[in-house]
């Protein structure tokens, strides 16, 4: 008999896809840093802070669904060529049509420069290549050792280094800014295996949400008041507390839950969760799109959230479709 799918991990890859194309889109009021008056974080900047678990969830479920199964090398290596062509090839088209628009000259440098947000990609082939080792030897006990030391350096590093500033002790640089060269992110990918695929009870992933979320306020609070410009709080906060307590959270919630099947909102947020790949590839050029010749300047939060349902809605589509054609498929699955 076939195996249910879990309709829980595509609701929140596609919950996550919304968070990826918010952070890109923008276009919002975070407020500004005056000189001699201390920045407070608005609503808008810290509802926004969410977005800071929206890669790592993309790491998180990868481990869960790869990392806790022992996997064929032939298999990896056919992954990591992949994740090669579809960051090769299709980042090569996708930083042409981006050119294109923005009327920009074309070069590989150009292509690469324009498809930076397509990094995604390049941290999943390291924790693959990562993968051909770690499955075997993740189910000795002292293979712990690694996601301690990655937990250790750089989440509490970073966290140690906001503590600091906090309190009026800026520490260098690699205290509380740094990914370790994004090697963060196998931490994500690890965590599942090493929890045994458990997830936290209701009320504690709900606590690790605004928890998680608090931190991350802490860490745009703390930092633009040191830098004297509003601090990222997004992409800047992947290696960190906030969005891993948010990512246990959220991954906990969204997979438990008992949904209705039939209810419209659970089969949209599932449909894009199934098209998630598309929606990553695809929104860079429509968000470009947006910011250059429709809106130049702040729009509301809601409605900022609202042209990004509209983007990866048409990205999911867009992705389906192709997905349909024999040449296509084979360029776009990993």
């Amino acid at each position: 008999m076939q195996k249910k799918r879990n309709i829980g991990l595509d609701i929140i890859k596609g919950f996550a896809a919304l968070l990826v194309c918010m952070l890109h889109l923008l276009r919002v009021d975070f407020g500004e840093v005056v000189s001699g008056e201390v920045y407070i974080p608005n609503l808008t900047k810290i509802i926004y802070g969410v977005c800071a678990c929206s890669v790592p969830i993309f790491f998180f479920v990868n481990g869960y669904l790869v990392g806790c199964r022992q996997n064929e090398p032939k298999s990896v290596f056919i992954k990591i060529l992949n994740l090669l062509k579809l960051r090769i090839i299709v980042g090569g088209l996708i930083g042409c049509l981006i050119c294109l628009i923005l009327d920009q000259p074309h070069s590989i440098t150009e292509y690469r420069s324009v498809t930076f947000y397509l990094w995604f990609f390049e941290a999943l082939i390291i924790i693959y290549i990562w993968l051909l080792v770690w499955d075997r030897i993740k189910n000795y006990k002292w293979s712990v050792i690694f996601p301690i030391v990655l937990l250790i350096v750089p989440f509490l590093t970073n966290l140690l280094g906001l503590i600091s500033a906090l309190f009026g002790h800026v520490l260098p640089d690699f205290f509380g800014h740094s990914g370790l060269f994004r090697l963060y992110g196998l931490l994500y990918f690890m965590l599942p295996f090493y929890m045994d695929r458990r997830v936290l009870p209701r009320r504690w992933a709900i606590v690790a949400v605004f928890a998680g979320l608090a931190v991350v306020a802490l860490e745009v609070f703390v930092w633009s008041n040191v830098s004297g410009s509003v601090y990222d709080g997004m992409n800047a906060c992947f290696p960190t507390v906030g969005a891993l307590l948010m990512t246990l959270g959220f991954f906990s919630l969204f997979t438990t839950l008992d949904y209705n099947e039939q209810n419209v909102l659970v089969r949209y947020f599932a449909w894009l969760g199934r098209n998630c790949m598309g929606i990553y590839l695809f929104h860079m050029p429509f968000v470009i799109m947006f910011t250059t010749f429709l809106c130049k300047s702040d729009v509301p939060a809601m409605f900022a959230i609202a042209v990004s349902l509209a983007i990866i809605s048409i990205c999911s589509l867009i992705y389906s479709w192709f997905m349909k054609i024999k040449y296509l498929n084979y360029l776009l699955k990993i």
